[in-house]
């Protein structure tokens, strides 16, 4: 597991490619289902993953009470952001957000982040949040790549 000096955080290389049954768009998490992101690139020995945290990732999400949808994008600070909740769903601090499915990228159930601060105005059909995620990629030593069979 390794660091792209070059990619601002937002990518990691892993020792296991399409020898090990990798391809793109596998699932990438860690131990207790967290969602890290997912496979983009695939060589025959190694493969690089977008984090959910890069500007470049989007992951539907659904709250784990059910009461919010919305979608999780990435952004340069390596913070989440909460969109397209609906103005009447039941948003607020400390819900836990997971994965939907919806999107065709991710499984449904994988946890994503908490919510960490609600933004509403009575002028915008949706509310958004600040998300915290799972994971902190300073922290990152090992990774689970979903394969499927």
């Amino acid at each position: 597991l390794s660091l792209d000096p070059f990619q601002a955080s937002d990518s990691l290389l892993v020792n296991k490619g399409s020898r090990d049954g990798v391809s793109i768009g596998n699932s990438v998490i860690l131990s207790g289902n967290i969602l890290v992101g997912r496979v983009k690139e695939v060589s025959n020995k190694e493969s690089r993953i977008v984090l959910i945290t890069s500007a470049q990732s989007k992951a539907t999400v659904i709250s784990e009470d059910g009461g919010a949808k919305g979608v999780v994008t990435g952004s340069a600070s390596g913070a989440l952001n909460l969109n397209l909740v609906l103005k009447e769903s039941e948003l607020r601090g400390g819900q836990i957000l997971l994965s939907s499915g919806l999107d065709g990228f991710f499984e449904r159930g994988f946890l994503v982040g908490e919510v960490t601060k609600v933004h509403s105005s009575d002028s915008d059909p949706f509310k958004s949040a600040l998300v915290r995620p799972f994971f902190n990629i300073k922290d990152l030593k090992q990774v689970f790549i979903v394969v499927s069979e």
